[in-house]
């Protein structure tokens, strides 16, 4: 799968990023996260507001990134985590790289073999509201959803929302 991509506008790098989430987590196998979890991933990041709307939020609610994080147990106990990351970047001036919505998925799967797989869907200059700030600056933190599931002896999974908002 490649990494990086091209889009016109924030609507179209927003549903990029969303499909590459979504296909990378239905090439799991059961070694890696099992089938109930996989599909209760892909039922929530497909109806999350935060992260198929991020590309909204940015101007209005000055939303620059939202983590999506999963973490479960097979019904044999054997631990999976996954946090998926969708931001907006819009580099300084003088920097060669373009303003982009980025991406970052983690996953810790049940083998324990950790793996990061991240890239970039890049923007025209101008088409990005806001990024996110330099490292001198501060963004808070907000919860705005929690939820588990119960996979009867196949296990069970919990998911949790934080979202960063770029301070005024």
């Amino acid at each position: 799968m490649e990494p990086n991509g091209n889009a016109e506008t924030t609507r179209d790098a927003n549903a990029q990023v969303i499909k590459k989430w979504l296909d990378y987590v239905k090439s799991f196998g059961p070694n890696e996260i099992p089938a109930d979890g996989c599909k209760y991933i892909c039922d929530t990041l497909s109806n999350s507001r935060s992260s198929v709307g991020f590309h909204e939020n940015i101007a209005t609610d000055r939303i620059v990134q939202v983590d999506e994080y999963f973490h479960g147990k097979t019904g044999g106990e054997k631990e999976w985590k996954i946090r998926f990351t969708i931001d907006a970047d819009v580099p300084p001036e003088h920097s060669s790289q373009k303003p982009h919505i980025g991406y970052t998925v983690e996953l810790s799967p049940v083998t324990g073999n950790h793996r990061r797989f991240n890239g970039h869907i890049f923007l025209p200059s101008g088409v990005l509201p806001m990024g996110r700030p330099s490292t001198q600056e501060y963004m808070d933190d907000h919860t705005n959803g929690e939820d588990h599931r119960d996979f009867g002896q196949k296990g069970h999974a919990s998911w949790r929302r934080v979202y960063q908002k770029k301070r005024k």
